[in-house]
């Protein structure tokens, strides 16, 4: 795994900078959508040392990312992430209903 190298992007409602982020299962294969689509989801650009979500590069696909589950132990050296969707003050608006 290869930490990602991309330039963040910036959140449309509050502006702070956030990577988009392929998110993989389990078993490191990419979710989709009910309609195939892959799903994606912002991150938090910064590591911080209490994240949740893992994000590496993988070449050829960009940058993917894994939610640990509880209890699980990140790997040796990784820069931990939290989904923008925890810290954005406007992150209701974008949520996408069920």
């Amino acid at each position: 795994m290869t930490a990602p190298v991309h330039e963040p992007k910036a959140c449309r409602s509050c502006g702070q900078p956030i990577l988009w982020g392929q998110l993989l299962d389990e078993k490191g294969q990419r979710q989709r959508k009910p309609d195939g689509r892959i799903k994606s989801i912002p991150i938090d650009f910064d590591p911080v040392p209490n994240g949740n979500v893992l994000v590496f590069e993988r070449p050829g696909e960009g940058i993917v990312c894994r939610m640990l589950r509880r209890g699980e132990a990140p790997p040796a050296g990784a820069r931990l992430r939290v989904s923008h969707f925890s810290s954005c003050p406007q992150a209701q608006q974008h949520r996408r209903k069920a």
